[in-house]
């Protein structure tokens, strides 16, 4: 049964975004960056010191991290261990790594949802948030997107022109796991 609905892509790719339209439980993750105009703690992310971060990670709480722009984003194992536990439903936005522990965690309850823009789309997005060297991470595009490939059972191609079809696609994906699963 799946429970882990994971999106994966570059960044800017609009991962976050779709995720919303699946409406499903999101599974928060933790960071070290400082919050973003009109993000919430415990809502977008828990945002913490590199410190405590550290100390859930070499306690176990965190299934994975990576570094970004000098930043830790991390995953806690519990939230899914108990989706799973209780048959829930949830999505969660990872990046390459994630997505490769999540599949070898928890293969038979996951969905991997890859999510692929234009490069150019990447890049306006990212600097529209004012996402800090964005040309660096730019960078990245290929290494993600080839990841990306190998990692994902479904891509969705999320253009500016057809975003409203990758929508009409995430949603329609939710609805059917809703009822799949019972929800």
């Amino acid at each position: 049964m799946i429970n882990i609905v994971a999106f994966v892509g570059p960044s800017g790719s609009g991962k976050t975004t779709l995720a919303k339209y699946m409406n499903l439980r999101k599974v928060t993750t933790f960071t070290t960056r400082p919050i973003r105009n009109g993000e919430r703690d415990g809502i977008d992310y828990f945002f913490m010191e590199d410190k405590e971060f550290r100390r859930l990670y070499d306690e176990g709480e965190l299934l994975e991290y990576t570094e970004y722009n000098g930043h830790l984003y991390g995953m806690g194992i519990k939230p899914l261990r108990d989706s799973i536990s209780k048959g829930e439903l949830l999505s969660i936005v990872v990046d390459k790594n994630g997505a490769t522990r999540l599949k070898e965690l928890f293969p038979d309850n996951l969905l991997v949802i890859g999510i692929r823009t234009p490069l150019e789309e990447c890049i306006e997005r990212m600097e529209e948030r004012g996402e800090p060297d964005v040309l660096s991470r730019s960078k990245l595009y290929s290494e993600e997107i080839d990841a990306m490939t190998d990692i994902a059972h479904v891509i969705i191609l999320n253009s500016k022109d057809n975003w409203w079809m990758s929508r009409i696609i995430i949603e329609g994906i939710g609805s059917k796991l809703e009822e799949t699963n019972g929800v």
